[in-house]
């Protein structure tokens, strides 16, 4: 199944703004996930087998945790390693046109359980 821009709704995941139920609730109804290498991207573990999940993190051996669970929940993956700079991975910034274009490709999605670099 693809989607049209007009078919997403954009939530931003505060993990403060939100207890367990809810978190769970939110990851559960999502089809797509992107995130920052880090603790957050953990809920993806709530989220429904095939759900596209993008890490925005480092090309790096040591992040690639997310890819390893999300193949084994059953999860579509993709990394976007076009950052621009990483402040001691507390900030880091990246190109937005660069990944908003990856967004629709992504969301379009390959097989189940694929990795892909975007």
């Amino acid at each position: 199944q693809a989607a049209s821009s007009s078919d997403l709704e954009l939530k931003v995941f505060h993990g403060d703004q939100h207890d367990q139920a809810s978190t769970i609730e939110l990851f559960k109804s999502a089809w797509v996930v992107i995130g920052a290498h880090g603790a957050g991207l953990a809920n993806i573990v709530y989220c429904a087998p095939g759900t596209r999940v993008m890490e925005i993190a480092m090309q790096t051996p040591r992040h690639r945790d997310y890819m390893h669970a999300a193949a084994s929940l059953g999860h579509d993956y993709w990394i976007h390693s076009e950052v621009l700079s990483n402040a001691l991975e507390s900030e880091i910034t990246v190109d937005a046109r660069a990944l908003a274009a990856a967004v629709p490709l992504m969301a379009g999605g390959a097989g189940s359980g694929s990795s892909d670099e975007l």
